[in-house]
């Protein structure tokens, strides 16, 4: 699972504020299946971080839902542990 994680750090903050802009549009928020598509990552691996609390959310109904903060917060998480791995 280390290589997944790895892939999913972005090699800018401007990179990632432009994929996050183009992924979010003029939406307040967007759908598992497009997060995990947008990372790579299957649906059992979103729901492994959202139990572990690594990644935030919202419900709305049954439905999951995330904020452009939740995924950044994810992502800023998953850059400073690959930091910490590297020093």
């Amino acid at each position: 699972m280390k290589a997944k994680k790895d892939s999913l750090i972005p090699q800018s903050s401007a990179l990632l504020q432009a994929d996050i802009d183009r992924l979010f549009g003029q939406r307040l928020t967007i759908t598992e299946d497009e997060l995990c598509q947008a990372l790579g990552i299957s649906r059992v691996y979103s729901w492994m971080l959202r139990r572990k609390g690594k990644l935030k959310f919202s419900r709305q109904g049954k439905n999951v839902k995330f904020t452009k903060a939740h995924v950044l917060d994810y992502l800023n998480v998953c850059e400073s542990d690959a930091q910490r791995e590297v020093a």
